[in-house]
């Protein structure tokens, strides 16, 4: 029902004298952030270049001009940005397109920098632009024979030397894959085998037409050149805002406090854009009547949410005389809308569909019988977006941004005190009936969450609204899954890239999830962890925008969901290079982030797999982030999946929680993909201590011939008992006996003849008690 306020003499006086107010004229002020305007009108200045704005700062652009993550610096008259800790030369700007081209500083005239490290992105501002190839430099690359042939021998044309005075030094090379090889198959397979036997190697992006041109042509002139060409960026952050500001001629910023957009206007900022001037306003806010019959404009520039509906009741009036009045200001406002047809002409920013709302005049002697012919009832509120652009004209009189100020605070007074009364009255009835407790806790938690928001958004990727996710996914109309956590769905960005929508469910507690997802997930830019490219927080709507995997996850090829028989869709080959792909990836997560970031789901099922099986880590509602210094992570309860949580988790007679709980996780799921099972599908006998693992034993014991179900060739062989070896490494009961991810690498990467049989692991050390055991039947049952 609508709320229905009868209004005394008293109120209808004071009612219309803020009507009389708003035609008297107020000097507008002059803001303080006029200097925020005028400093972010100048561009960043370095050598000659005039055209470097937002969302770029530094030098003498402060950093309330720019973006986080955009600051520029004058070295040698070129300017120079620092992504994740890579310093690089920027060659091009492209402001149409929102491109910048890139070199890397350290690779500018050397090819042996002292930190050799991967080009690496933060994929919430930056992506490559679409012709973009990795080089790869391979370094210490010892002299080798491969399967008879020698492979240096084919290598010569691609060999650099880090000085000029290098004679007794290993090796180094360059080549890159991603283009046609110039070898036959057998000779790329030997050179992929030699290349893998080298002490490091470091991926450089450059651009596809200078790297096919490398490889054809390849000089270590042509490789200086290359390095120097460097490659190109797409920046995203605000474009969209950044373009209505600058069109309203404002200048874009940002807040470091709200750590929201800011528009720089000449008298103050503003969220979106400015104001246009007098005679043109973004939007109206008025009072209006039912048929149109006398429309009042409450306000001037006036952007709000919620417009107030008076209901008017006319008494007193013969009809011809409301007939007579409505055709005099019609006839009023077709005069004045003409002469300002020529004004808008010259006035770019009147450039959209405007209306003219009827105004009555002071001078209307209509008003001094107002009293006597008007009765008012508020009908409550509706909520409402206007439309922007709308030009308002006023007759007789301007409006000052003082008297809006009034008029504002009077309109927030009468909505904050209905709300006011209404929410006494809800939490009356909440304590009546013993909700209030729990209102307020779901409260606190709300407001966790969005501080949590406000404290990240200057690591976290793009935010988007409901509307665009429902855009971006046509929708919801393409499902690809469902879990505890919510749904899945297919999407596409405005720039046609393919997305995978995570939406969450309402019920997650304290947002747990979503938090985690966000805050691991802000830190990380590495090819095996998927890229985290936006989320959604809006009221209870949560939604996490990830890069669309074509080919879904890992659990789809390493076992057949509808039986227990093995179907194993992928090659052996492809299988090692997942399994050491994941394992880059985690050792990135634990060692390369500047904040250690431990997974604790680790499973096939949160391993995403690209259009070339490249895999990619997922899904960090479980993750925790800990100091790389701390030995330990502090938590209550298990988390994790069954059959992959590490022992520790569940109980800490074990040891610590750690990141050798994600090496554990590691393991099992490694030793599903090489025998095509899940082991919490494998029934446990905890009085025997026999489970999953123990199985695998029989494969690579002394005196036992090795038989496992799609192993053919004596390479497939090799691999998998190397994968069964690392495996089992991995699971072993004591956190302090598994190996760091970097040395699972090592392993992986390195000759099965020098791994040594693991003991088998045991739940039964140490003595557990009666309820630890049954904690762990309820974990493997």
């Amino acid at each position: 029902m609508g709320l229905h306020l009868h209004l005394g003499p008293s109120m209808i006086g004071l009612f219309f004298f803020v009507i009389n107010i708003i035609f008297v004229r107020v000097p507008t002020p002059v803001s303080a952030d006029y200097e925020e305007h005028k400093n972010c009108s100048a561009p960043f200045r370095c050598a000659n270049r005039d055209d470097i704005g937002y969302p770029f700062w530094g030098g003498n652009r402060p950093e309330y001009c720019g973006y986080p993550g955009f600051e520029l610096n004058c070295e040698e008259d070129v300017p120079e940005i620092n992504i994740l800790n890579i310093t690089y030369k920027v060659l091009k700007f492209d402001n149409a397109k929102r491109i910048i081209t890139v070199a890397r500083e350290d690779y500018w005239d050397q090819y042996c920098p002292s930190n050799l490290v991967d080009t690496a992105l933060n994929f919430s501002l930056f992506d490559y632009v679409h012709a973009t190839d990795n080089l790869t430099l391979y370094y210490s690359c010892p002299p080798n024979l491969m399967n008879g042939m020698s492979v240096l021998s084919l290598l010569d044309r691609y060999e650099f030397r880090c000085n000029s005075d290098e004679s007794n030094a290993a090796d180094n090379y360059f080549y890159s894959w991603d283009v046609n090889s110039v070898f036959n198959k057998t000779f790329t397979d030997a050179v992929k085998a030699y290349f893998g036997s080298c002490a490091k190697s470091v991926l450089l992006p450059l651009q596809q037409p200078t790297v096919e041109s490398l490889v054809k042509n390849p000089a270590s002139a042509n490789l200086t050149r290359a390095l120097q060409e460097g490659f190109g960026l797409q920046w995203f952050p605000n474009e969209n805002l950044c373009e209505k500001c600058e069109q309203s001629k404002g200048e874009c910023g940002y807040s470091a406090r709200t750590g929201q957009f800011n528009c720089y206007c000449p008298d103050k900022a503003y969220p979106d854009s400015c104001p246009p001037q007098e005679g043109a306003c973004n939007a109206s806010v008025t009072f209006t009547v039912p048929k149109s019959v006398l429309p009042i404009v409450l306000g001037n520039c006036l952007v709000l949410e919620q417009v107030l509906q008076l209901k008017w009741e006319v008494s007193g009036w013969h009809a011809i005389s409301a007939l007579k009045l409505v055709e005099g200001v019609k006839q009023f406002v077709t005069a004045k809308r003409n002469s300002l047809t020529s004004r808008a002409a010259q006035d770019h920013s009147l450039t959209r569909e405007r209306r003219l709302p009827l105004v009555i005049s002071t001078s209307d002697s209509l008003f001094s019988h107002q009293q006597q012919h008007f009765q008012q009832f508020f009908q409550g509120m509706i909520v409402q977006q206007i439309y922007h652009y709308y030009s308002v004209l006023f007759l007789n009189a301007g409006i000052g941004a003082g008297v809006v100020g009034i008029i504002v605070i009077l309109v927030i007074l009468l909505l904050v005190g209905l709300r006011h009364i209404r929410k006494k009255k809800t939490e009356n009835d909440q304590n009546v009936f013993g909700f209030g407790r729990f209102r307020k806790k779901k409260t606190e938690n709300e407001n966790a969450e969005a501080a949590f928001i406000r404290n990240y958004v200057s690591l976290a990727p793009k935010r988007y609204n409901y509307s665009d996710v429902k855009r971006m996914t046509n929708s919801f109309s393409n499902k690809l899954g469902q879990g505890g956590f919510g749904s899945v769905y297919k999407g596409k960005l405005p720039d046609g890239r393919l997305v995978a929508v995570k939406v969450l469910k309402n019920s997650k507690v304290n947002g747990e999830e979503f938090i985690n997802e966000v805050a691991s997930m802000s830190r990380t830019s590495h090819v095996n962890v998927v890229s985290f490219l936006g989320f959604c927080y809006e009221k209870k709507k949560r939604a996490l925008i990830y890069e669309f995997m074509p080919n879904g996850s890992l659990d789809q090829f390493i076992y057949d969901e509808e039986s227990s028989n093995i179907n194993r869709k992928l090659e052996w080959r492809t299988m090692c290079q997942i399994a050491v792909g994941i394992a880059r990836g985690l050792e990135y997560l634990h060692r390369g982030c500047n904040i250690r970031i431990v997974h604790f789901d680790i499973k096939p099922h949160n391993i995403l797999l690209g259009e070339d099986f490249c895999p990619k880590i997922s899904d960090f509602g479980l993750a925790k982030l800990s100091e790389k210094k701390e030995s330990f992570i502090s938590m209550l309860g298990a988390r994790g999946t069954i059959g992959y949580i590490a022992p520790e988790v569940f109980c800490r007679n074990f040891g610590g929680v750690s990141h050798k709980s994600d090496v554990y996780s590691y393991g099992m799921m490694i030793l599903e993909m090489v025998v095509g099972r899940k082991n919490a599908e494998v029934k446990v006998s905890l009085s025997s201590e026999i489970y999953f693992p123990n199985s695998i034993y029989k494969h690579i014991e002394p005196g036992n011939e090795f038989q496992l179900a799609g192993v053919v060739t004596e390479e497939e062989k090799e691999m998998a008992k190397k994968m069964i070896l690392v495996s089992l490494w991995c699971i072993q009961t004591n956190p302090s006996d598994r190996p760091s991810m970097h040395k699972v690498l090592e392993m992986l990467e390195g000759s099965t003849e020098d791994l040594q049989i693991p003991p088998k692991p045991s739940l039964s050390s140490p003595r557990r008690s009666a309820q630890q055991l049954s904690l762990a039947s309820l974990l493997v049952d």
